[in-house]
């Protein structure tokens, strides 16, 4: 089965010295496949084999990404009317402090974190490829982070708009009726109204207002960079069967701190209130993990999580089989998948590296200065011991004093 992470060899010295006349007539994927730092170019798709793998993706993402924008740009407001909240009590003392702070502009722009969001693991995916180079690996990592947003928005689009909350800024831009006070409203005492009492000349902002719950935000850059997050601890191994190496440590939580100041700059411009931005974290994450086991063939099994899946009856047959099933197989044999780049002390991880039910680390039988090796379970280890001599029961009883010299080993 060809290597997903196989590097490409040297053309030989035939091939050289037979110069450019060999060359004429080659494909210029042909060509790059003889370059040993490029070659991993030339399983570039063809537009056919490309739209063939996408369309219902690309399909199903703008009919998603079409609803997102209707119930965001229309303002749809559904729960939000009727919202009920106290501003006064019966002694007419105001007790609205979590709703009555200031309207601010945005630290972060909605547009900025989604930019974000798509951008900055965009780059990492690219620069990944100096050490993978896989054309469908960067294929896969940047539609997974696609995906992974759009599904997050969705989400908390409709949340806003079906359930919403009273944003902390909100009777800033409600501006309630003075004439009305306690004993006016519904409720106990009459003490709860809706924004039927809001008297702002910007009816976009008091709706806007009362769509608090989740934070967009925080969801889009959660869903991002958790998903850039999974995507280094699968190539640097971070979480595995060794100690890891600390800067691999800052490495994978350096998105995570990215999505939690967004989230913080929310919470600061009094756009939303600390449970919007927990809420809106929760759905990025979930978002960011479902897509990434979705498009690889795990998230925390280090054996396999850095393995793009491949799609059953597509015309990209990128790792190059006769037959693709199309279905990823999750082989105990210690195959070469891992790639060297992963490891400080590259260990030459298998594929089954799980010790007790895939391979054992063997270095009984390593030379100074060389490396151990991973062998099949099937494979005999050196043994470091001298076999016990089973004495059979019948000469045992020839043997004087047998019960206190000698003990037969039980076969």
């Amino acid at each position: 089965m060809h290597d997903i992470f196989s590097r490409p060899k040297f053309p030989n010295a035939a091939d050289k010295a037979n110069g450019p006349d060999k060359e004429k007539g080659v494909s210029v994927l042909k060509r790059l496949s003889q370059r040993r730092h490029l070659a991993w170019l030339a399983t570039l798709p063809s537009w056919n084999q490309l739209f063939g793998d996408a369309w219902r993706d690309l399909l199903t993402m703008t009919l998603v990404g079409v609803v997102g924008l209707v119930f965001h740009f229309d303002n749809v407001v559904i729960g939000g009317n009727d919202l009920s909240f106290m501003i006064w009590n019966e002694r007419n003392e105001f007790v609205a402090y979590e709703v009555g702070k200031p309207r601010l502009d945005n630290i972060i722009h909605i547009w900025l974190s989604a930019l974000l969001a798509i951008l900055v693991p965009s780059v990492f995916f690219v620069l990944a490829q100096i050490r993978v180079r896989s054309v469908y690996d960067l294929y896969v990592a940047f539609w997974m982070n696609l995906r992974a947003i759009v599904v997050g928005s969705l989400f908390q689009v409709m949340n806003k708009s079906l359930i919403g909350g009273l944003r902390p800024h909100f009777l800033a831009v409600c501006e309630p009726n003075p004439s009305v006070g306690p004993g006016d409203g519904a409720g106990y005492h009459g003490l709860y109204f809706t924004w039927e009492i809001c008297q702002g000349a910007k009816r976009s902002w008091i709706k806007d207002a009362v769509k608090s719950w989740p934070s967009g935000h925080t969801t889009v850059a959660f869903a991002g960079f958790t998903t850039l997050s999974l995507y280094l601890n699968g190539k640097l191994k971070i979480f595995s069967d060794e100690r890891a190496m600390v800067w691999k440590l800052f490495l994978f939580f350096a998105p995570l701190l990215g999505a939690c100041l967004i989230g913080g700059a929310m919470i600061l411009d009094h756009s939303h209130h600390w449970y919007d931005v927990f809420g809106g974290a929760v759905i990025g994450i979930c978002s960011a993990f479902t897509g990434y086991r979705a498009n690889y063939a795990s998230i925390w099994d280090y054996r396999f999580n850095h393995i793009p899946l491949q799609r059953a009856k597509v015309r990209w047959n990128h790792r190059g089989d006769a037959a693709p099933s199309g279905h990823f197989v999750y082989s105990t044999a210690p195959e070469s998948r891992f790639p060297d780049f992963a490891h400080g002390h590259e260990m030459k991880w298998a594929a089954g590296g799980a010790p007790g039910d895939a391979a054992e680390w063997n270095d009984v039988q390593r030379r100074p200065g060389q490396q151990g090796r991973w062998r099949r379970p099937t494979e005999a280890a050196a043994p470091s011991y001298t076999s016990p001599t089973v004495v059979p029961s019948s000469e045992v009883s020839h043997i004087p004093d047998s019960h206190d010299t000698l003990q037969a080993t039980p076969v």
